[in-house]
């Protein structure tokens, strides 16, 4: 009995760490266990994790090497949650992106990454439908020329509301900005609201509002990130919960300045030449019917959708065209004094170098993974994926319904069959951003996404960060790098940002 006893004390650590391995070796197993009509895996894959580490430290080259070694089509694991990724694939991209909301859903990949608690469950449900309709309502047919004029003086006013009192005076006088992209984001946020809230709720709301939205769209971006990866047993508690809260502070403000707004401005009465009311709250309050409550929800996601990708677009191209080649920086001065002198369409319209330098800097800063889609399908979705004879050629795989998919931006746009030998390089001329040439389709430059789904905002969006290039560039200022910029950080959902903060010092061109 003794003896017994002292085997048993003995196998006891034995069985102990059996009894932790087992599960690990159990999961290995299983995941290597792939269907022939399955997409292959990642490489790189580790135990309990899966890819979250490798994608997480260099999202854009992680997904390229993979598109490279793998294939254009292939499943990720971040800790457990599983993603099949489609990079540069035409047909590939071409059937996700026009597939139905019945058999690849946006919405239902939406609720997954929690952003009916980041966002709130209107913006989920009837927001990109209520941006897409106001936005043409404002801005369709040839009425986005009436808006660049009003736009970009919104834009001006903006930036000197953040700049505030110069270093200086005379020719003398500039300002430290500590951060490029920050300064833009404000500035450009500061201006949405004006035009498509209203001069009387930016009155209402204050400059405190549009630094509390951007305090909440960074939350917003963090939970995004966190609850990709985590539990939703534990991003609940951890992220999407906290998030809310501060949504609900966001829009318990901006649901008084808009009830404050309509109350003193219900006769349409304009600031200097500014409508109080702008096309937003026009549309979902005076024409919906809807609540200031339950429109400040919805503003609050079509703000974050609106803004943010547009602003961080604008201040990369200031980046990439202040360190591009000297020819295209001297093009891109010249058309910022001559929009400067005559903001309007028709001058925008002439703006070539302004226009490619955002194009291209898009391409380079598209989000790593967009167009995230959720297979509803009762009998899944077939994937139809071409590629190379050593990856196997053409193939066709199957998503059963729950499966996520989404199509990787950085792989499409580095793809040198479509971009050529320096397709790693910013070049703003490119024989694809000519004004003559046409421009790549949504297939192989889906920064505004694809399809069905393409971007309701691309309109306002492009023009937008032309004209904040313009004003920053040799219009109304001239911008000046302190040092070299950080590396460009692709770990946000949003456009690519920054490593570290980009100070800059502005002075006035005139």
């Amino acid at each position: 009995m003794h003896d017994a006893g002292v085997v048993g004390l003995t196998l006891l650590p034995m069985l102990y760490y059996i009894g932790l391995a087992l599960p690990i070796v159990l999961y290995i197993l299983s995941r290597r266990r792939l269907r022939a009509d399955q997409p292959p895996s990642a490489t790189g894959w580790r135990p309990l994790i899966g890819h979250a580490l490798s994608y997480k430290g260099d999202p854009a080259a992680f997904l390229t090497k993979q598109c490279c070694t793998v294939g254009p089509c292939f499943s990720i694991d971040l800790a457990g949650k599983k993603m099949v990724v489609v990079g540069h694939c035409r047909e590939a991209v071409r059937q996700v992106a026009c597939a139905s909301e019945s058999v690849l859903s946006s919405r239902e990949a939406l609720l997954e990454l929690g952003f009916d608690w980041t966002l709130g469950e209107l913006n989920v449900l009837v927001g990109t439908a209520a941006h897409a309709r106001i936005l043409r309502q404002a801005y369709g047919g040839d009425r986005i020329a009436d808006e660049i004029p009003h736009l970009y003086a919104a834009l001006e006013r903006a930036i000197a509301v953040r700049l505030g009192e110069p270093d200086g005076a005379g020719s003398e006088a500039s300002w430290c900005v500590p951060d490029l992209l920050a300064f833009v984001r404000f500035a450009v946020l500061r201006a949405l609201v004006e035009r498509l809230l209203g001069a009387a709720v930016l009155a209402a709301a204050g400059e405190a509002f549009c630094e509390a939205f951007l305090r909440f769209q960074d939350a917003v971006e963090d939970a995004t990130a966190k609850a990709a990866v985590l539990p939703r047993a534990a991003a609940l508690p951890l992220v999407l919960w906290p998030t809310s809260r501060k949504r609900a502070v966001v829009r318990a403000s901006l649901a008084s300045a808009i009830a404050t707004a309509l109350r003193h401005d219900a006769s349409g009465i304009v600031y200097s030449g500014r409508p109080g009311i702008g096309p937003w709250v026009r549309a979902l309050v005076l024409d919906d019917g809807r609540s200031p409550s339950d429109a400040a929800e919805i503003i609050c996601g079509l703000l974050f959708a609106a803004h943010k990708n547009p602003a961080i677009g604008a201040a990369q191209a200031l980046l990439h065209s202040l360190d591009g080649p000297p020819r295209a920086m001297a093009c891109c001065a010249a058309e910022a004094a001559a929009l400067h002198a005559h903001p309007t369409a028709e001058t925008l319209s002439r703006c070539g170098g302004l226009h490619a330098a955002v194009l291209e800097t898009l391409r380079l800063c598209a989000h790593a993974i967009g167009a995230v889609r959720k297979v509803v399908a009762p009998a899944g979705f077939d994937l139809r994926v071409g590629g190379a004879a050593q990856q196997g050629g053409a193939r066709t795989y199957h998503l059963p319904r729950g499966s996520t998919v989404a199509l990787a931006h950085i792989p499409t746009h580095r793809d040198p069959a479509v971009w050529g030998a320096r397709y790693d390089e910013y070049d703003p001329g490119r024989a694809e951003w000519a004004p003559a040439a046409e421009r790549p389709d949504d297939l192989t430059f889906t920064t505004f996404s694809q399809g069905l789904h393409r971007c309701p905002g691309e309109r306002l969006s492009l023009p937008l960060m032309q004209c904040v290039l313009g004003l920053l560039h040799g219009g109304a200022y001239k911008t000046t790098p302190d040092g070299p910029p950080p590396p460009i950080d692709f770990e946000r959902a949003t456009l690519a940002q920054r490593a570290g903060p980009v100070p800059v010092r502005v002075r006035r061109s005139f």
